[in-house]
């Protein structure tokens, strides 16, 4: 995983602060966040960590997706792969996924989300690892076919 800014928190105002990010004044009594030694109020703390999640997850896809490619194109046959090379008409993978291959990519991506260094902090924030890797995904064409054709879709 990427070198990422510590996030530690929340902590109880004693003195009043102001928010590095957004400016806000922290009274006594109020919740705040230290990330890389910078004051964050919980909203600004809560943006940035999702930010940088995001970040890492599409590093992330990018690398899965690389991994998964030499085995994607040797499911075709010899014969039908170098006429879709040699023409240049192979699709790009992203587009041309198998739906085992979609669900190793979300359960990898889940996975990363769940053990990702910001993970616990946006829990605590109120903010759901699996609900970001959801919205990374929402970006994909592929994902958002599958989920209009998933049969637990009725009860969502």
């Amino acid at each position: 995983m990427p070198r990422r800014p510590s996030l530690r928190g929340p902590f109880r105002v004693k003195r009043r602060r102001t928010c590095k990010q957004c400016g806000r004044v922290l009274g006594r009594g109020s919740e705040y966040w230290l990330a890389g030694g910078r004051t964050l109020c919980p909203k600004c703390t809560r943006s940035l960590a999702a930010r940088r999640l995001q970040e890492d997850l599409r590093q992330e896809y990018q690398r899965i997706l690389r991994e998964l490619e030499p085995q994607h194109w040797q499911r075709l046959k010899p014969e039908v792969f170098l006429t879709l090379l040699v023409h240049g008409l192979l699709p790009p993978l992203e587009s041309d996924l198998y739906d085992d291959e979609k669900l190793t990519v979300m359960i990898r991506l889940l996975r990363y989300a769940r053990e990702h260094p910001y993970a616990d902090a946006l829990r605590r924030l109120g903010e759901t690892p699996e609900a970001i890797v959801d919205s990374f995904l929402s970006e994909k064409q592929w994902y958002i076919n599958w989920k209009a054709r998933h049969p637990l879709r009725a009860y969502r």
